[in-house]
């Protein structure tokens, strides 16, 4: 997972200097934003850096890498057959709205 969200860095940072790139602190943030929806597991770990000159602004990332929380896991949801599955809201099948409702 971590080379391909780098890749997706390396990309929006290479379009800054390409003639129709991204180049406005706005849409590189939203890039920016776009690349960690893509990645979120991968983004927490990542400390990213946009600093602007002018018109042309710089990406910087470092990788940090982070211990995960308590509340970060899997949660397996029991039933006792397989037809109580299909009558769970698909809004519990959901895991982090599984999480928030265990804990």
């Amino acid at each position: 997972l971590t080379p391909r969200f780098e890749a997706d860095m390396k990309a929006a940072k290479v379009a800054l200097t390409k003639p129709r790139g991204t180049k406005t602190i706005a849409k590189v943030h939203q890039r920016i934003g776009r690349i960690k929806e893509r990645h979120p597991h991968v983004a927490n770990h990542y400390e990213i850096e946009v600093t602007e000159k002018g018109v042309f602004t710089d990406i910087r990332w470092k990788y940090q890498p982070q211990k995960p929380r308590k509340d970060e896991g899997v949660y397996f949801l029991r039933t006792f057959n397989c037809s109580t599955w299909v009558e769970i809201p698909p809004m519990l099948r959901h895991r982090k709205i599984s999480r928030a409702l265990i804990s």
